[in-house]
């Protein structure tokens, strides 16, 4: 919308028709307060960071809260990015428009620049979590997996043994059986 009423001041310098710019500059005030309502409505969950008065967002970094990281809030309304009410009149009042209107084009991008690199450090943290939280949840399915086989092994050890046992007792008989058989 600042390009936009950048636009409209810039066809209100090409024209010395006072009803044009007159007409130029009813939309040029009509986009500033487009611009306020954007920014007013422009809040999610409670929070909104870029109305006349915005608010911070604190984010909690880990569990017991004692690391935070604050998203400041950025004036997005129209009187934040320094619009004033257009005069078209004279050239004089087109040019502090163009001017207010270039001052915001710079600002929203600047605004904008911060705000994604905000996003993105947040993002990177995000994505940090929840590879961490995936790595984790893997370790554990590993030991819980290492747990069962380590507990079949055993057990299989355990029927081996008795297995074994057995076989040696049925060989012991045997043995015995032949020894009296000798004898008797």
């Amino acid at each position: 919308l600042a390009e936009q009423a950048r636009g409209l001041a810039t066809a209100a310098q090409n024209t010395s028709d006072p009803t044009q710019r007159a007409a130029l500059q009813d939309q040029f005030n009509e986009v500033t307060n487009q611009i306020n309502g954007i920014a007013q409505d422009s809040g999610f969950g409670g929070t909104n960071l870029v109305q006349s008065s915005p608010d911070d967002l604190e984010i909690v970094l880990n569990e017991d809260g004692s690391s935070t990281d604050t998203v400041q809030g950025i004036d997005s309304s129209a009187a934040g990015l320094g619009f004033t009410t257009a005069d078209f009149s004279t050239d004089a009042g087109i040019e502090a428009a163009l001017s207010q209107a270039s001052t915001a084009v710079d600002t929203v991008r600047t605004s904008s620049a911060t705000l994604a690199s905000n996003s993105s450090a947040l993002q990177t943290r995000i994505n940090f979590t929840e590879d961490l939280a995936n790595t984790l949840e893997s370790g554990a399915a590993k030991l819980t997996d290492a747990d069962l086989n380590e507990e079949a092994a055993n057990r299989l050890s355990l029927q081996t043994r008795q297995a074994l046992g057995n076989n040696a007792l049925g060989l012991a008989a045997q043995s015995e059986r032949a020894i009296l058989g000798l004898f008797g």
